[in-house]
């Protein structure tokens, strides 16, 4: 799918997007095009996380961190009270498209992630 310039994504913190030698090293941005492609988790928390323990400029100490989040989030969800993470995503979505013209109703469904690592 071919976004339009200005899309708002997400990048990696630590290579900012630029870690990787496959894709001209652009590895580690996404561009979630809808809420539904956001909140799903293959597409954006599985990906995410791929990418964050491959990335060379996360420490190893970061990398066991995230380890142990992992291992916890399913049960750290159900726990929470119903719909919290249904506006997490929905609070994440407004603040991509903050000063964005684009909206919904002009770009399909589509995961646009660079998942190269």
């Amino acid at each position: 799918m071919n976004l339009e310039i200005g899309f708002n994504g997400i990048s990696c913190a630590h290579c900012d997007g630029r870690n990787g030698k496959k894709r001209g090293g652009r590895c580690g941005r996404y561009f979630p095009s809808s809420l539904k492609t956001l909140a799903d988790p293959n597409k954006t928390l599985f990906t995410m996380y791929r990418h964050l323990q491959r990335c060379e400029n996360v420490t190893p100490q970061e990398k066991d961190r995230l380890d142990d989040l992992y291992e916890t989030h399913d049960a750290e969800r159900l726990a929470q009270i119903r719909g919290t993470q249904k506006k997490f995503y929905e609070f994440i979505w407004k603040e991509l498209r903050k000063g964005n013209e684009l909206t919904n109703s002009n770009i399909t469904d589509t995961d646009s992630g660079d998942d190269c690592n």
